[in-house]
């Protein structure tokens, strides 16, 4: 049970934190670029209908990102942290690499968000070590 308190706790902390970087990231930083590759994505009329699916996928993210660093955290501080989000950046930067391999995204916007990316796992890898004690 004390287990799953912190899960959901870090968890739900986790998920904010994935919800409001990934509006910096997507929503503002790449806005051009996914403006200007508009004819990849799905129209802005049937974004919202989607929505749920983001979010799931954002929960569960959030939710797996923050069991996994409780699992491997030794208490050795923010050094940990960026560690974990290197860890973290690169096997999501493997996945970045292989949708870029099969669909027509343009090489420029992949490394954006495999850059981002980095930034991204390691700042909330920072911030968990804040949040969870040995």
């Amino acid at each position: 049970m004390k287990h799953a308190k912190l899960y959901g706790k870090l968890g739900l902390i986790t998920f904010i934190l994935v919800f409001i970087t990934d509006f910096i990231i997507h929503g503002m930083i790449l806005k051009g670029t996914y403006a200007a590759t508009a004819s990849l994505w799905r129209p802005e009329a049937d974004m919202s209908h989607f929505f749920p699916f983001m979010l799931s996928g954002q929960i569960i993210v959030a939710v797996f990102f923050a069991i996994i660093f409780t699992h491997g955290y030794k208490g050795k501080g923010i050094k940990e942290g960026v560690h974990y989000g290197l860890l973290m950046g690169s096997l999501w930067a493997g996945q970045n690499l292989i949708m870029y391999a099969v669909l027509p995204y343009p090489l420029s916007l992949t490394l954006s968000w495999i850059f981002l990316g980095y930034i991204q796992t390691i700042f909330i890898g920072v911030l968990l070590t804040k949040l969870v004690k040995k």
